[in-house]
């Protein structure tokens, strides 16, 4: 395999995916890489220019590359047109590919599907049970192996697990869930009684919690007004909303502006079960992580 200089981050994570991919297709990059379009395209090409990736055929319409080299593009491409591409098949194929480039010095990530250790398990149900994460996130959850740690989050991304979710400011955002999961949880958020206030929050944006209470009563009949104002001390808390003017206790007639309108779904005040070891005075263990 091809030794290919890289000089950024994004750089990086396209070529780790590619080299653990048998073929792929554009779109799988942009789908599992944080690269912007532009960047992505002008690296694609840059690594077509080189040889580094090559054409290994047409297939449903889609023309696939390789990052294998033009042998294996053409070996690959017959046992496509042969019916011999099959997902056990590739994938043995594959395996043989990264085993010789690992013996010529060239390390490439073998894709995972699921857990193999009790670290990779953590780790998998720190990011299932969100609905995007980044990097640092699962690092800072995740200390005490950052070699192990990293290295599991890409085997996810080369198996197509982990794909790209979005970014902001300077942060970028991965994620687990599908489409269609991640549809049906907005979904089930929005429909929730958070939901609902923060929904009437985002349309009002100056309010007081009687005033909510008041406006969603109608369809929310069982809705109780502590339950809107303990709402509110928990958007205070996380600096969503704020009163016009410092205040030590929030009441049902205290004002608020919205200040951070983060999008349509409700932030959660989320409880998580912990186990304490006394003896060590310390968090032994924690779902959303381990906590040294």
């Amino acid at each position: 395999m091809m030794q290919v200089p890289v000089k950024k981050g994004h750089e990086r994570e396209i070529l780790e995916f590619i080299r653990s991919q048998l073929r792929f297709v554009e779109i799988d990059v942009s789908a599992h890489c944080s690269a912007k379009p532009e960047a992505m395209s002008r690296f694609l090409e840059k690594l077509r220019e080189m040889g580094a990736v090559v054409p290994c055929g047409v297939s449903g319409g889609l023309r696939y590359l390789t990052a294998w080299g033009p042998r294996e593009a053409t070996k690959i491409d017959a046992m496509d047109k042969a019916g011999e591409l099959s997902d056990a098949k590739a994938r043995a194929y594959l395996l043989e590919l990264i085993e010789g480039a690992e013996a010529e010095g060239v390390a490439v990530d073998v894709p995972t599907t699921k857990p193999r250790t009790d670290h990779e398990r953590k780790i998998w149900q720190f990011i299932s049970a969100h609905r995007h994460f980044t990097n640092g996130d699962v690092m800072a959850a995740f200390p005490e192996n950052p070699l192990a740690t990293m290295g599991f989050l890409r085997a996810l991304r080369a198996a197509k697990v982990v794909k790209f979710w979005g970014r902001e400011k300077t942060s970028t955002f991965y994620t687990v869930h599908s489409p269609k999961e991640q549809r049906a949880a907005a979904k089930d958020l929005r429909s929730s009684t958070e939901g609902a206030i923060w929904s009437a929050i985002r349309i009002k944006r100056r309010f007081r919690p009687l005033e909510l209470h008041q406006a969603l009563l109608p369809t929310l009949p069982d809705l109780s007004l502590n339950e809107v104002t303990r709402y509110c001390r928990t958007l205070t808390k996380a600096g969503y909303i704020k009163p016009p003017k410092p205040t030590k206790k929030i009441t049902r007639e205290t004002p608020f502006n919205l200040v951070n309108n983060t999008g349509p779904l409700p932030p959660q005040s989320q409880r998580v079960t912990v186990i304490v070891d006394p003896n060590e005075d310390r968090i032994s263990y924690s779902p959303l992580g381990q906590v040294q």
